[in-house]
Formats: structure tokens, sequence, C-alpha cells
């Protein structure tokens, strides 16, 4: 892994790569997490060449291949057929930006309370879970007539 990241960041040094608006001033191409990865660049033709040719220089280095089935390219603000090509560049599928990563929605906008209502209802069934497992009967009647 450590290896990928090198040839990404090379990448990112590159002359004719664009870096996302956003990520520019931290020079920011990839964001490594436990088994997942997320690369960023501008949308251009040469940038996403980049990518693709880190990506594939690491496969073809290592014998590890991206599973395609599990990896999608996200696009804004471009048109449908540079979509296209960009995913077929990199033989992705293409989606559209609005999808969950760990249990939250993630949008080129700001989260509103109907986004985290997912991980307040999953917390709160955990915490009573928890609660109701921890707790004597008589301990709960008594803190619950506390609360009331």
């Amino acid at each position: 892994m450590e290896y990928l990241l090198r040839i990404l960041k090379e990448a990112g040094e590159a002359e004719d790569f664009n870096f996302h608006p956003r990520c520019f001033k931290l020079k920011l191409n990839h964001l490594a997490f436990a088994n997942d990865l997320m690369m960023f660049c501008k949308g251009d033709m040469q940038s996403i060449k980049n990518v693709s040719q880190a990506v594939k220089l690491f496969s073809s280095s290592s014998g590890l291949f991206a599973n395609n089935t599990k990896s999608w390219i996200y696009l804004a603000g471009v048109s449908n057929d540079f979509r296209a090509y960009a995913a077929n560049t990199l033989d992705f599928a293409f989606e559209c930006l609005l999808v969950q990563y760990l249990s939250m929605s993630v949008t080129s906008k700001r989260n509103t309370t109907v986004g985290y209502e997912y991980m307040m209802d999953k917390m709160s069934n955990r915490i009573r879970s928890w609660f109701a497992r921890k707790f004597f009967y008589t301990a709960q009647l008594q803190l619950s007539t506390r609360s009331s």
C-alpha cells in the first residue's frame, strides 16, 4: 500500500496534473483508509490519465488490481460525453455524488439533519440495547421514572 501512495504522490507532482480546486492548497490527491482509497483531481483528461497511469503502474508492479465492481468515479460540472470517456479510461463505473460512506451521506453540499438521521437512529438503538443489557430491571425503572 505504501508503494501505491508513493506513486499517487508522484502523479500529483507531475507538471501536467491539476488538483481539484478544494485540494490545491494541501496538494491533496488521495486519502487512504483501512481498505478504501479515494483519489482526487480536477475534471480534466490529463489529470485523470495521470491517476489512471499511477493505478496501472501499481497493478503491473504488484499484481494487485482494483475491484472494478466496487470502484466508482464521481464527476461534477462536466458533460455526459466526458463522464463516459473518463469512466472508460479508468475502467470504473460512473456514480452520482449521493452515496453512503461509513453510514454517512456523502454529498457535494452540507449535510442537513436528514443526512444525519440514519446515524442518529443507529446510535440510539445501540444505546437502548446497551442500556437494556447493562442495568437491572429495577435500576432501569428507577432511571426512567426520574427522567420523566
